[in-house]
């Protein structure tokens, strides 16, 4: 299966996805993962400039006050989306090394490798692009993802300025909270204001909500493609190309007949040392012993018979 092509599944947790996998078993070959959930981190960044294993280093600092594991715990990847005036800004994912691990092991006992896996957020936004043509320099997308939770961006003149999730228990409450977003990113944005807004899925009080964002914001909502199946191969052509499994180019299995192979040749060298080292300690032991053995005595009485022996020629 092409991995432009291949099979792609929006799952919160391994379980999920074991369940989907045994109800509908898939071919044998590539997957791509769109996965969601609490232990599933997406957020914006905007730093001073600083080199590449600091910025890493800075932003898993943060992922671990929002996900309360150790650093060295934490998958981490991001994509830069502007370097000017001694900042960096753009947008990281985070997610914990133990869920990855048991996300690839549920794929690997299914005869399935994981091409990419990224948050949901993402995977909608680089579907969304896929399927509709924007042609807006700043325009924002609005996404109702279900379980009263929606996804809004905001792009200008090609760069994201805004990338967020917002959870809700009633729609028309976080109304207000949609609107101070848009508008903080248009104002960092170089128009200052939306050229078009986007929209795509359904939800309870929809219609009430766009029809305010129509009238703050002077644009008509356009409904974009509205089917549900993500982008989770990351072509050329992707926004974002954020793999949280780009590491991992084995699987757990794999890695873990590595692991023994490694073990037992570590084993064999150690042995092979302790021979090496035993056989040098016997052959420093004969030496001494023959050392010993040496007497300054016989020594003299031998010189003085080869004297006399030669006295006698």
């Amino acid at each position: 299966m092409a991995k432009e092509t291949m099979q792609c599944l929006e799952v919160s947790s391994p379980e999920e996805l074991a369940k989907l996998l045994a109800d509908k078993p898939l071919q044998e070959g590539f997957i791509g993962l769109s996965v969601y959930g609490a232990q599933v981190l997406v957020r914006q960044f905007e730093l001073p400039a600083i080199r590449k294993s600091e910025l890493k280093d800075a932003l898993r600092l943060e992922a671990v006050e929002l996900l309360h594991i150790k650093p060295q715990e934490i998958e981490l990847e991001y994509q830069l989306v502007k370097a000017e005036n001694g900042k960096l800004s753009g947008i990281f994912v985070a997610a914990p090394k133990k869920l990855i691990e048991e996300y690839i092991a549920c794929c690997d006992s299914h005869g399935l490798r994981i091409s990419s896996m990224s948050a949901r957020i993402i995977s909608a936004v680089n579907s969304f692009f896929l399927k509709n043509k924007l042609q807006s320099n700043t325009f924002g997308i609005l996404m109702f993802s279900g379980a009263n939770q929606l996804y809004l961006a905001v792009f200008d003149n090609g760069l994201c300025v805004l990338l967020r999730e917002i959870n809700y228990d009633d729609l028309r409450e976080a109304e207000q909270e949609v609107i101070n977003s848009l508008k903080y990113s248009c104002s960092k944005s170089a128009s200052k204001q939306l050229d078009a807004l986007y929209v795509r899925g359904q939800a309870q009080a929809k219609e009430q909500l766009l029809k305010k964002l129509e009238q703050v914001f002077d644009v008509t909502a356009q409904e974009g493609d509205g089917t549900d199946s993500p982008a989770c191969s990351l072509a050329e052509s992707s926004i974002f190309k954020i793999n949280l499994t780009k590491g991992y180019t084995v699987t757990v299995k794999e890695r873990a007949a590595l692991l023994k192979i490694t073990t037992v040749l570590l084993i064999l060298c150690l042995l092979m040392s302790a021979g090496l080292i035993a056989k040098l300690v016997i052959q420093s032991l004969e030496a001494k012993k023959v050392a010993s053995a040496f007497n300054i005595s016989d020594y003299e009485y031998a010189k003085g018979l080869v004297k006399a022996l030669e006295n006698a020629k």
